[in-house]
């Protein structure tokens, strides 16, 4: 049965018009305004790691609103929720899960996040400069 002007069809989510589980604001922020990805099911965000947001209320980024749909890379700086940035796992090529930011995988002193927002490597301790006085 057609629907009347002032009705809207029930089974259409009106966050996510084409139904490919991407929020039409995360595919607008993330491809563009002009992008036509929020009708599109067939145009969707990068995703490497298929991440959903978060259902857990704990997590900093949860939001009730947006449980159940994908998070795309370019809102989502962390895929695998261990509290390491993935710009600097891919740099330094950590993305063990037995490393998490409060670590200090080349125990240097400094945690893996420091080192991450430093941008020092946190699999090398910095040499350090030895100086050998004989008297």
């Amino acid at each position: 049965m057609p629907l009347d002007d002032d009705e809207t069809d029930p089974d259409i989510d009106e966050q996510d018009l084409d139904g490919d589980k991407y929020l039409n604001e995360d595919e607008s922020a993330c491809l563009g305004e002009d992008s036509p990805a929020p009708n599109d099911p067939a145009v969707t965000p990068p995703n490497y790691a298929d991440s959903s947001y978060p259902t857990d209320p704990s997590h900093p980024d949860y939001d009730e609103t947006k449980v159940g749909y994908k998070w795309p890379d370019c809102l989502n700086t962390d895929d695998d929720n261990d509290g390491l940035p993935d710009d600097c796992e891919i740099v330094f090529g950590s993305t063990t899960s037995d490393q998490g930011p409060g670590d200090d995988f080349d125990t240097d002193g400094v945690s893996n996040l420091k080192e991450c927002i430093d941008g020092t490597d946190l699999r090398q301790a910095p040499a350090t400069d030895f100086q050998l006085t004989i008297t």
